[in-house]
């Protein structure tokens, strides 16, 4: 039972670090986007 509860923090924890690691490239990602739509030949 413990053992199961604590694979369980295990993955919600690494779940947790990869979206907040994830979060500052969001808009990163969206601005550079926007930048090449923006800067293409239309």
């Amino acid at each position: 039972m413990s053992k199961m509860l604590l694979t369980m923090v295990i993955v919600l924890a690494v779940l947790a670090i990869r979206i907040v690691l994830k979060l500052p490239l969001l808009p990163y990602r969206a601005a550079r986007f926007l930048v090449r739509s923006l800067s293409a030949p239309a």
